[in-house]
């Protein structure tokens, strides 16, 4: 007998949000995923429509979800690719202020898909960070045409091995940045200054890859992070740098008045 009054009914409805949180779509018989921007089959991995913003990757298919690359990408919207920071804000954040930049455009523009050095694979990604601000790391790794990673560090391969992995012909390069920031809870009216303090890191890292590059296609002169440190203390990287942090005084100015007038 149904009766009256307050009734609770533990009966779980299907997930619909399934797959990077996007609503399952059933009807019809579709079974694709809504990303906004376009429609996501995941039987296939690919898109049922032409990328909106093909122009920004013209060597890849507009129907490839996430360059073919989905451990290292992801596509929130269904027009952007994007990195994944696994939920920390600061580095995210970072990130976003980094490509901003003329600086981080230049360097995402050169190894993003479809750039001049497309074929080497960066990934940047976010640590859990030990200590209080912020930390970076680049781990440089040669992987040959099977997909196997060598545990050998990439100076102590042949020229040739390294040559031809620059070039694509050989295997290829990997990259790998990894960001950590941990807030200071001390310092509230700082999250502007954080959120820089990541912008730099990823910044010195980026240098690092560029070193990297360059020292290889320098008939594999191999060099130490010492010197690299000190390629960086002047000349063009610090200049970069420089201007970089000059470039985002006023954001910092500007976050810093929000926070202190909370």
């Amino acid at each position: 007998m149904k009766m009256g009054g307050l009734s609770v009914d533990f009966q779980e409805d299907p997930n619909r949000y399934q797959y990077n949180g996007k609503e399952f779509y059933e009807a019809d018989g579709l079974k694709w995923l809504d990303y906004g921007a376009r429609w996501y089959d995941p039987a296939v991995a690919r898109w049922w429509s032409v990328d909106p913003r093909a122009e920004k990757y013209f060597e890849l298919s507009p129907y490839d979800y996430t360059a073919n690359n989905p451990s290292k990408f992801i596509d929130p919207r269904g027009d952007t690719i994007t990195h994944y920071f696994a939920g920390n804000k600061l580095v995210k954040d970072g990130y976003n202020l980094w490509l901003a930049t003329e600086q981080g455009k230049e360097f995402h523009d050169l190894y993003q898909a479809g750039g001049e050095l497309g074929h080497i694979n960066v990934v940047i990604r976010a640590t859990s960070p030990r200590t209080l601000g912020a930390s970076g790391e680049t781990v440089t790794k040669f992987v040959d045409k099977e997909g196997n990673k060598s545990t050998v560090p990439v100076g102590d391969l042949s020229v040739e091995i390294q040559e031809a992995a620059l070039s694509g012909e050989g295997g290829s390069l990997e990259f790998t940045i990894s960001l950590g920031h941990k807030y200071r809870p001390d310092n509230f009216d700082d999250w502007g200054t954080q959120i820089v303090s990541v912008t730099e890191t990823l910044e010195h890292e980026s240098q690092h890859v560029e070193l990297h590059v360059e020292s290889i296609s320098k008939r594999g002169i191999r060099l130490s992070g010492y010197a690299h440190h000190e390629a960086m203390a002047s000349g063009s990287l610090y200049q970069d740098r420089y201007e970089m942090l000059q470039g985002l005084k006023p954001f910092w100015k500007a976050t810093f008045k929000r926070r202190v007038a909370q």
